[in-house]
């Protein structure tokens, strides 16, 4: 597992995806890379115009397991709206790109995943611990997963800190 903090600024996007790009290639994974690109871009995106207060950073976090990839945008700002309906195609982008995404409220903030390939645990959805919920905060029909607390455990190593933004 791998993660980063990054200072709320425009500039720190580009460098979201370059940690996740070079997080890859330390892994060797080259499968899905260009999807993988595109969501942590619209999901820092997203953090940084919805979700990082004035002084406060975001996080990106990748993990790999069996099968799969996890990549996760925390910050520290409201959880999603699910009356609103967003003037972007972040979430949309994300839900078409990727095999699983959804919402885990945190405090203070949330955290925004997506996976590619196998679910986390080997778990499929209904019936095995991840429990469906219809419904997107855009008013979409896709499917937001809750998270699950036992797919992402243990230590997690932070690389640094990026505050030159």
């Amino acid at each position: 597992m791998r993660g980063r903090y990054f200072a709320r600024s425009r500039q720190t996007v580009a460098a979201a995806r370059q940690f996740t790009a070079e997080t890859l290639d330390v892994w060797g994974v080259t499968q899905h890379r260009d999807d993988l690109l595109l969501c942590v871009s619209e999901l820092a995106g997203n953090a940084l115009r919805h979700g990082v207060p004035p002084g406060r950073y975001y996080r990106v976090r990748l993990r790999r397991y069996e099968g799969g990839l996890r990549l996760e945008v925390h910050d520290s700002g409201p959880g999603l709206s699910r009356t609103r309906v967003g003037d972007g195609y972040g979430l949309r982008i994300v839900e078409a790109v990727s095999d699983r995404w959804g919402v885990l409220p945190r405090q203070p903030g949330k955290s925004v995943w997506c996976e590619f390939g196998a679910p986390a645990n080997g778990a499929t959805g209904a019936g095995t611990g991840l429990r469906s919920m219809q419904g997107r905060p855009d008013g979409g029909t896709g499917t937001v997963i809750p998270y699950d607390y036992d797919c992402v455990c243990g230590p997690w190593e932070v690389s640094h800190v990026d505050v030159s933004q």
